[in-house]
This record gives C-alpha cells, sequence and structure tokens, in this order.
C-alpha cells in the first residue's frame, strides 16, 4: 500500500504508534530509519501534539490556507468572510477571533 500511495503521488506521513513499548534503542533505530515520521503513545500522550502540528503543516502544504485574525471591533467583517466551505476553524482570543481561511 505504502508504493501506492507514492505512485499517486500523494503527501504521506508515517506515524509509529506505542513507542511506550519499544526500548530505546529500537526506537534510535527507527528514528534513523524513518527520519520524517513522526512518533507517538496515544497511551502515554507522547507525541501527540506535535503529530497535531505535523498534520496541520501538511494540510497548509496541500489547500492554500491563511491564518487571519479580525479584532472584535471589526467582527462585522466577518460574514463579508463567511462561507461554510471557506471557514475551516475559528478560535476567540483576547485579541480578536483567529480564523484559518481557505483561500
Amino acid at each position: 500500500m505504502h508504493s501506492q500511495y507514492r505512485q499517486l503521488g500523494s503527501r504521506e506521513l508515517i506515524v509509529f504508534n506505542k513507542i511506550d513499548l519499544l526500548s530505546k534503542q529500537d526506537l534510535k533505530f527507527l528514528k534513523l530509519k524513518y527520519p520524517k515520521a513522526v512518533f507517538i503513545s496515544v497511551k502515554q500522550n507522547l507525541g501527540i501534539k506535535n503529530l497535531k502540528t505535523v498534520i496541520l503543516t501538511k494540510l497548509l502544504e496541500t489547500v492554500n490556507l491563511k491564518e487571519v485574525v479580525v479584532p472584535y471591533e471589526n467582527s462585522q467583517n466577518i460574514l463579508k468572510l463567511y462561507n461554510p466551505f471557506n471557514i475551516v476553524k475559528q478560535n476567540y482570543a483576547n485579541d480578536g477571533i483567529h480564523l484559518l481561511v481557505k483561500i
């Protein structure tokens, strides 16, 4: 299956789970053999934040996404941007509304 994805030109992400069950030596070997892979342990909550970052980065490479911060005093302008297919994510913060927008 690995080679089939490569033939399709898909962006791939190799993720090793259950690293908590590996010896330090085995983990080191896998990291050397697969330097672009992500190593996680769901059970021990290891590497999950990094996995999310890598996935988001890969998504940003495939789709043209942009983060936009709209100050609350200009929040009426969000309606101009709003389309369920354009706003991927929104988060409310102290400095305004953070939007991840598909362009």
